[in-house]
């Protein structure tokens, strides 16, 4: 009788199957074995977020701990297969520990999640702070870098916007004391127009920078003129007239007594000095020196502006007052002139002793300066006819005004008349 093949050795046939199981196993998990990585550089997405700002603050990760490292253990294949982009790592607002500002991290990747033996975070928890929300307006201003070619000055700075509005943590944005734009002008003659980014600065000039802040807007469009400047001098007058016995001792001094202005060159061309009016400085009543404090920014001709920075625009004026000397002056009455006298008729100044004296008055140089040969005396009988609304003259002795030209700073103290003997030729 025939065996069986299939029968025959059968438990030797059944260890050989078992054997090479065993063996293929053993193979597998020799060439791919169980092994541990760390990934490190994982960000962690916090979720929910907006339960934060819903409420008017805003949080802040600390110490880095939202950027972890993640441990890993699974079959070398699959570790290999995995990168830093398939593990998600997570931390939800609502697990928030309010006493210690911790929140639990999770963990997992978005695939071979059911080949993995272990995964596990380093870091179990991201710490945050959170406060308040703040809001602020801040003027925008510019911060001129620099020189100007020489001859000229910066005019005016115009900016677009001015004002930019912030918002962000309270002890950040508590902090920023001025918004700041730059701009060059070192050696430069033409007017500049660019755009240049705002710069958010403490109350020290440091520049506050934080991820978290927010501006409605990150730059600002400028225009700076540049303005060719010269010197110009001062020009003072005066207004009224000083106590009875005094007068101007024609010396007034200005400090500076220049200023340097700038200007579009057709106006800067015209201009060879600057008024100060007289409506800026009384004298009336005085009987001393008159001081006054003038600010040039306020009698500056339209389009001209004072060029000096260090220059405040204040100018110390000082107008000289002093006691008036009196003397007299005698005039010949041969020397007098008639003017306005009707055709037909002669006129003959009338003295006891052959002049008239005048009364005159001023400060003492000028006294001293004064000659009779440089003054005039005349009788406008034309005038005198107007006023006194005489039509025809008659052959008599009038008493007309005599009217005297004085020299500089001299000035006749009383009303001088004269008696003239009209004739018919």
């Amino acid at each position: 009788m025939k065996k069986n093949v299939i029968t025959n050795n059968l438990a030797l046939k059944i260890l050989a199957v078992i054997s090479a199981v065993l063996l293929w196993v053993i193979v597998i998990n020799i060439s791919d074995p169980v092994s541990d990585t760390t990934i490190s550089g994982v960000p962690v997405s916090i979720l929910n977020a907006d339960e934060i700002t819903s409420q008017g603050k805003v949080y802040e990760v600390l110490s880095g701990s939202d950027t972890i490292t993640v441990s890993l253990s699974a079959k070398r294949s699959i570790l290999s297969a995995i990168e830093k982009d398939d593990i998600r790592a997570t931390a939800d607002i609502n697990d928030l520990n309010e006493e210690d500002g911790t929140i639990k991290i999770k963990v997992e990747t978005t695939k071979y999640n059911d080949k993995i033996e272990t995964l596990k975070a380093k870091t179990e928890y991201v710490l945050i702070k959170i406060e308040n929300l703040m809001k602020k307006q801040i003027v925008v201003t510019a911060d001129i870098l620099g020189e100007p070619a020489e001859g000229y000055v910066v005019g005016d700075i115009v900016l677009d916007q001015n004002v930019v509005r912030l918002s962000g943590p309270e002890s950040v944005i508590e902090k920023i004391s001025s918004a700041v734009i730059e701009v060059s002008v070192d050696d430069m003659s033409n007017s500049i127009s660019t755009t240049e980014d705002i710069r958010l600065l403490d109350k020290e000039g440091l520049v506050v920078s934080d991820d978290r802040i927010t501006k409605n807007i990150a730059a600002v469009s400028i225009n700076a003129e540049l303005l060719p400047s010269k010197t110009v001098s001062l020009s003072v007058s005066t207004v009224g007239t000083p106590a009875e016995g005094y007068g101007l001792t024609g010396i007034i001094t200005a400090t500076p007594s220049t200023v340097l202005v700038a200007a579009k060159n057709n106006v800067l061309k015209k201009l060879t000095k600057i008024e100060i009016p007289s409506t800026a400085i009384s004298i009336a009543g005085q009987s001393s020196n008159v001081t006054a404090i003038i600010d040039m920014n306020e009698y500056l001709p339209e389009g001209v502006k004072l060029a000096d920075p260090e220059f405040d625009g204040k100018v110390s004026v000082v107008v000289g007052i002093g006691k008036e000397e009196f003397t007299s002056v005698s005039f010949a009455a041969s020397k007098i002139q008639i003017a306005g006298l009707p055709e037909g008729y002669r006129a003959e100044v009338l003295t006891t002793s052959g002049t008239v004296l005048v009364g005159v008055s001023g400060m003492a140089d000028s006294i001293a300066k004064m000659k009779v040969e440089n003054m005039a005396a005349e009788v406008d009988f034309d005038a005198y006819m107007e006023e006194n609304e005489i039509a025809t003259l008659k052959e008599a002795i009038y008493e007309v005004p005599l009217d005297v030209t004085t020299t500089d700073g001299v000035k006749t103290v009383t009303e001088a008349k004269v008696r003239v003997k009209i004739t018919k030729e």
